[in-house]
Order: structure tokens, then sequence, then C-alpha cells
């Protein structure tokens, strides 16, 4: 038919509802015992992902599931040979998105999985599909999965896989908890044999497909599903975590695939656009508030997604406030961790508000007040507090930082050679950035870090406090009528980089650094810095000795001032998992300067935190100066935010601490 939408979005479903019983260690050691594995939500879970892409007649949706059944007098699932996930099942699917794809009419590819994921005996992950009593062992080696995967992105498509499942072994670790429905299943070696012939038809398919040509299945273990290339993967928990199982309705649902649904359906509702960072972000608070114990993780870029309602445009300024249910009260994604003080001001918008304008979401703004903080979040209540009842639908919101109370902003002196015109506007200006004090006092120029001149030429300069104008930083034309608003831009682009340079737990728990070791590949120079040759690396090693996992990001503060977040960059989410009593973990990294960064030797800054909570970590804090302020921006308040997160624990009966830390690393590049 001439007006047949064209299907661009293929959704692949997969649920593997009945496991196999296996034979596991008893609690009590007597041996072994039989358990049904079964999961009751894996299939409700495929239910609501599928009706909710059927109202979208882009999505092309193919479902495989195993539902276990309700007459115990057989052992199959009550759907058909066809229609069940196992491995033949599922990789005749992957071969033939493959090939759709080659021929340029999807444009998007949805991977939902629920069911149990495992461990092999090697390290490697698997998620185990279903398979008869008298069959091999159905699992499906991440590795294998990965290969496929960049089949499909290397022709341009776009790939969103989402695993509402986890590798963590705790029901092995916590054999008591079944009833709490742990999607990990534990491994044998007879399970870990899988015989790589039987992906001879995948290779095959990759092998005819000329733009997939090249993609060689692995057999390698470290070729880690969760290091994608050309793909998003969104998992339910992190890797020392356990994904559950929640009810609503009478019905068990994955928790991931249960907040996620209810997301995209708000989201829907309205019909506005927003980005997949504001989505994560939304999952990310939801799970705090309502599943404390797990964690989503996300990893790969998240510009591009498969749902229709969600936008390119990253707008990282912006930090989740939720609503507790039932309650008049706010918890803000933010706390010491990321600067947050009490006093500070959040203007705030619905999360379904638009996000398609750069500048971000405008319209139904509310402004909240921070109450109280903790480490890695904080109490904030709305400032008018007629509006609660008007607003008290609203479970999610997004803000941004308006009015900071931080005693650590940065002072900068409007010099004498400034006339008294020149500062006011300045002055004025200077309320759009809440982490920057202008100050007119003639003091000891040493006692500030940065000070603005105009030189004889009649270019405005910052000087350091040694009166040597500031590396890679422009100087404009006092004669140009637009150099006042860049040169304030500039300024507060400047504090925001001190800011974020200076966050320090002043608290911190007394034995918290001491279960830490943290150093540096190479001796630190008289004067506190490492100094490397160009083009070598600069290593550090972690090891936890605390009886618990921790969480690291690690941020490098570039000599074009900007901020980037290094594990973003590298794809693998915003901060990683440090295990507890393993061996060192080691971090190489090669600084690069762009042909703009002037000056031998150069200079660059690793700054590292640690906490013993999964916080919300910035992707981009800071773009590089003079660069777009539209897109990957933190902006001061998600700063201020990011260091009030990190004080003093969650709201769910923990002991309030300050266990987190940071560590600067300044390198000296010749």
């Amino acid at each position: 038919m001439a007006n047949e939408i064209p299907q661009t979005h293929w959704a692949l479903l997969i649920g593997v509802g009945m496991s196999v019983s296996t034979s596991s260690n008893a609690p009590n050691g007597h041996g072994p015992f039989t358990r049904d594995q079964s999961l009751k939500g894996a299939v409700p879970d495929i239910d609501m992902m599928e009706q909710y892409f059927q109202n979208d007649p882009h999505v092309r949706i193919s479902r495989l599931t195993a539902t276990k059944p309700t007459n115990e007098s057989t052992t199959l699932p009550v759907e058909p040979p066809e229609a069940l996930p196992t491995r033949k099942n599922v990789i005749a699917l992957l071969s033939s998105v493959i090939k759709e794809s080659a021929k340029k009419k999807i444009q998007h590819v949805y991977i939902h999985f629920s069911g149990h994921g495992l461990q092999r005996p090697d390290g490697s992950l698997a998620l185990s599909l279903f398979h008869l009593p008298s069959e091999k062992p159905g699992l499906l080696p991440t590795e294998i999965l990965a290969s496929a995967l960049k089949a499909i992105s290397k022709q341009g498509i776009h790939i969103t896989l989402v695993l509402d499942c986890c590798f963590s072994g705790g029901v092995k670790r916590n054999p008591d908890e079944s009833d709490l429905q742990f999607r990990y299943i534990e491994s044998t070696a007879e399970e870990d044999i899988s015989d790589v012939d039987d992906y001879s038809n995948l290779q095959n398919t990759i092998d005819e497909v000329e733009a997939s040509r090249g993609v060689v299945l692995s057999k390698n273990a470290s070729d880690n599903i969760l290091e994608p290339e050309g793909y998003v993967v969104i998992t339910a928990c992190g890797p020392t975590e356990n994904a559950r199982e929640v009810e609503r309705d009478g019905k068990r649902h994955g928790a991931l695939t249960y907040f996620l649904h209810s997301s995209l359906v708000l989201l829907h509702r309205y019909g506005e656009q927003i980005s997949l960072q504001t989505l994560f972000d939304r999952l990310h608070a939801t799970f705090q508030i309502n599943c404390p114990c797990q964690t989503p993780r996300h990893y790969g870029s998240l510009t591009r997604s498969f749902f229709q309602g969600l936008s390119s445009n990253l707008v990282h300024d912006l930090v989740t406030i939720s609503k507790i249910p039932r309650e008049d009260r706010f918890l803000l994604q933010a706390g010491r961790i990321h600067g947050v003080h009490v006093g500070d001001v959040y203007e705030a918008y619905p999360y379904f508000a638009s996000e398609v304008d750069h500048q971000g979401p405008q319209r139904g703004r509310i402004d909240f007040e921070v109450t109280t903080v903790n480490n890695v979040q904080s109490n904030i209540m709305i400032q008018d507090t007629n509006l609660i009842q008007s607003v008290k639908e609203v479970m999610s919101w997004k803000a941004r930082l308006v009015k900071s109370q931080s005693d650590q902003r940065t002072q900068i002196y409007l010099s004498t050679s400034l006339t008294k015109e020149e500062k006011q506007v300045l002055q004025d200006s200077s309320s759009n950035h809440p982490l920057l004090v202008l100050s007119e006092h003639q003091e000891d120029s040493s006692s500030y870090i940065f000070i603005v001149n105009v030189n004889e030429d009649g270019l405005y300069e910052v000087h350091g406090g040694s009166s040597r104008c500031i590396p890679n930083v422009p100087k404009m034309s006092r004669h140009d009528p637009k150099s006042l608003d860049i040169l304030s831009d500039t300024l507060g682009h400047l504090a925001s980089y001190r800011f974020f340079e200076t966050i320090d737990n002043r608290h911190a728990e007394s034995h918290f650094g001491d279960s830490l070791e943290l150093e540096a590949g190479v001796q630190k120079d008289t004067d506190g810095w490492y100094s490397i040759n160009e083009g070598t690396d600069f290593t550090f090693s972690v090891l936890n000795r605390c009886k618990r996992p921790l969480f690291m990001a690690v941020f490098n503060l570039r000599s074009t001032w900007e901020i980037t977040n290094l594990l973003a960059e590298a794809a693998q989410g915003t901060y990683c998992d440090i295990p507890e009593k393993e061996a060192k973990i080691f971090f190489p990294l090669q600084p690069e300067f762009p042909e703009s960064v002037t000056g031998n030797p150069k200079e660059d800054i690793i700054k590292i935190f640690i906490t013993d909570q999964a916080p919300s970590f910035p992707f981009l804090v800071l773009p590089e100066l003079g660069g777009s302020r539209k897109r990957d921006y933190a902006g001061p308040g998600q700063l201020l935010d990011f260091v009030k997160t990190l004080d003093e624990g969650y709201r769910n009966g923990h002991v309030e601490t300050k266990r987190w830390m940071t560590r600067n690393f300044h390198l000296r590049v010749s």
C-alpha cells in the first residue's frame, strides 16, 4: 500500500520465564539439591514492552518467550518450539536482523532480555536461554552477542540493548533468598561447554553481508558486551549487585523493565522529547527511591536511542529531583560530593518537559531550595509551599542550579583598568554564574586566583595571581560590543573549573582513606607534580581493602579548561566498580593535547572520586573554553549537586557517614 508506514525500528524481545531446575550446593553444605529457578516476571516483562511498542507503527516486533505452565504435569513451556528463546532461535533471529539491516530498511534495533544471567568459570558472562532437559545447556555467551551487535552497527544501525538480569552471583552467595527472585543462575562446568560450531550459521550470515565483513565471532571472553562499539547498553545493576523483581498490581516484573516502561509511558502521554540521558537519570533516581540495593548502569553513547520520544540533544546541566511516594518530601540526586549546600536554589521542570530546545526545558518551572545535604543525595523543598498540592502527582523533576551558597565559589578581581561601567555590566551578568564572585576591592593581587585586566592594546586579559596571562584563555577587544558577554561567560567557566578542581571531603571518615590504596605509577616531583613524556601513559592503581565494593569516577581537567569524564569518553558509563579485597586494578591514561594548547611543558589534572555509594556522576562537566555550551555540559548546578551527594548516605536507615574521597594527580607533560 502506498500509505503504508515503513517499519524502520525492530524490537527483539526475549523473556526466559522457565528455567530447568539445576543442582546446587545446599545452604547447610550437605550436598546438592534441586531448585526451580523459573522467573515469574520475565514473560510479563516482555508482555509489557510488546504492548508499549505495538502503539508505534514504525516498530517491527519479534518475540521469543518461555512461559512456565500452570499444569505441573508438563515440563514444557506453553509456547510452540519456534517461539521459544532457545539458542537456535535467538541466533536465527540475530542472523535475520543482520540480513535485513543490510537492505537499509532498518535504522534502529532494540534488544530486551529478561531472564537469568550467569558468570562462567573463566569469569566471562553469558545469558541463560531455554533448553530442554535432554539438550545441552542453552547459553548465549556475551562475546558472541557482542560480535553480532558489532556486525549490525557496522551497517550504520543504532542499537539499544537492555539486560534485565545480573551476573554477580548473588544467589550463589545467598541461597536462602530465592523468593526474592534474583536474576542470576549458577554456572556449572557442564553448562560452560559451548561448541563454537553452533554459531557457524551466524558467522556465515555476517560473511554474506558486505558491510559486516571482517567481523569474526569472538572466542575471547575479554570481548565484553559491556564495552560497546556503536551501541548503548542499559543493565539492571552493577557487577556486584543483584537484579531483582518487583510486584505491582499482583504481577511480578523485573525492576529495570518495570521502571523503564513507566518512564516511557509517562513520556508518551505528554508527547514531548527528552534525551536518553534524562531518561536514564530518572531511572537511576527511581531505583534510589524504590529499590536502593540495585543501581542500573549504562555503557556506550547516549546520543542515539531506539525510543521515538527521545532527542539526541544532550542537556547535561540537569539533575534529577524525586518525590518520595505518599509524602511531601523531595530528594535531589546530588550531595556533598557534587558541591551542594543548604540554601542552594534550583529551577525545576517536570521530567517530561521538552528538551528539543538546546537550552533545555523552559515550561512549568518551580523553584526548589536545599534543606539538608547528604553524601550523594540531598533533601530539597518547593520554595512556595502553596504549590505543593498542585504538583503532587509529578514524581520526577529535572533541575538546574540558579543560586549557590557554596563557600568554595571562585573570587575574581576586576582591576582598576576596567571602567565603572564595564565592572557594572560584569557584576550584573555574574548572577548567571552561581560559582563566581567578582570583587572590586583593591587588595594584594596575589590573594586572587584570577584577575581581569585591560592591556595597553585595549584587550581584556585574565591573569593569574602571578600577573601572568592564563594560558589558553582568549583575549577580547573592549571595542567589540559582545566582548563583555563573552568575558562574563569565560569568568563563569573558569570559576566552575576551579570549583571542580578543589572539591574535597573536608570531613572524611578517618578509616575510609586507610582502607584504600591509591598509587601513581611514577614518582612525585618535589613540587608535588608528576612528570611524564608526551605519548607515554600515566598509570595509577587502586586496591580496595573495604568489606564492600566501592565506586570510582575519573575526570580529566584539561589545559583547554575542559573537564571530561574519562570512563564516559571510553563508553564505560560514568563510574566503575572497585571490588572488595581483590588484587590491584591498574588504570593507564595517556594525556592528549590539541594543537591549540600552547606552552611546554603542558599541564593536565586527573581527578579521582571514590565513594561507597553509587552516585550520579556527570558526563562532560565543562566543554573547552570558547566551545559550545549547547551540548554535553554539566554546568555549575550539576557540579554543586555532584559534591552534595557524597557526604552523608541514603535516607533508607543507613548510618550517615562521609565515606568519599578525592585525589588530584597534577601532570606535567613534556
